[in-house]
């Protein structure tokens, strides 16, 4: 019981902190060096995406294995190639694992798919 007591304070404590340093972070003015560190692509411009990735590893929400995780399944997601995810994606998707389908059971089948 003592040592839950004792582990509860200490979470408080982190967290407290945590916050704080959190707040004090953000309060704090972005720099050119900002800028430059946070613009992935190196095309002289900050997106929203590169923003959010910068801030979300710099504030300990997530690492930067995560994120490039993230972007990698979003790009497979993203069929049409547009940048978004639609219902366009989901129809490519749906009639390509039919299709493949089809051709796994043609072959299971021993049937020349010609």
């Amino acid at each position: 019981v003592f040592g839950e007591v004792i582990g509860r304070i200490a979470h408080l404590y982190i967290s407290r902190k945590t916050r704080r340093m959190e707040k004090k972070f953000l309060s704090r003015c972005i720099t050119q060096l900002d800028l430059q560190i946070m613009d992935a692509d190196k095309n002289g411009m900050v997106s929203m995406d590169e923003f959010l990735a910068f801030m979300l590893v710099a504030l300990q929400k997530v690492d930067k294995e995560t994120i490039d995780e993230l972007r990698v399944l979003f790009k497979s997601l993203d069929v049409t190639q547009n940048g978004s995810l639609d219902k366009d994606d989901l129809i490519q998707m749906a009639n390509s694992r039919v299709g493949w389908s089809s051709m796994q059971s043609v072959r299971d089948a021993g049937v020349s798919a010609e």
